[in-house]
């Protein structure tokens, strides 16, 4: 069995009772798990010369082969106006990965770079005897 996502806009001229009418059929042609109650929308275009629909979205299991079968189904009901069925992906658990580097060879990196920053300190006045030794002798 795989999972799947009914998503559907339904005429707003129904009634709650005609709504729930359809939502009970719909439930029955799936058997749904889930459901999220219809709730009034305006469209962003018209479709079938309508501006405002009913979005319903049921969550159900159902055989790959029965799928066909299904969207006959709602097609042939005049009441929905557009469908879109979607199989919902299988999320596994991902793998642990290994770490890039190891702890013990980080180690030296970081034994080298703190060597870098401890070099001895030149006074001022050594700098100076050895720029006059520089010109003088030039």
């Amino acid at each position: 069995m795989q999972n799947y996502t009914l998503t559907c806009l339904i005429t707003s001229e129904l009634d709650e009772k005609g709504i729930e009418e359809l939502v009970e059929k719909l439930k029955g042609l799936t058997g749904a798990i889930n459901e999220i109650k219809p709730k009034r929308i305006r469209l962003a275009y018209p479709i079938e010369k309508k501006t405002e629909a009913f979005l319903l979205s049921l969550s159900f299991a159902m055989e790959p082969d029965k799928i066909t079968e299904l969207k006959k189904e709602l097609e042939k009901i005049t009441l929905v106006i557009r469908f879109l069925l979607l199989k919902q992906a299988i999320v596994k658990k991902a793998k642990e990965r290994k770490p890039l580097l190891k702890t013990a060879s980080a180690q030296p990196v970081v034994e080298k770079a703190t060597a870098r920053k401890e070099k001895k300190k030149v006074a001022l006045e050594d700098i100076e005897k050895d720029l006059e030794k520089i010109l003088d002798g030039a």
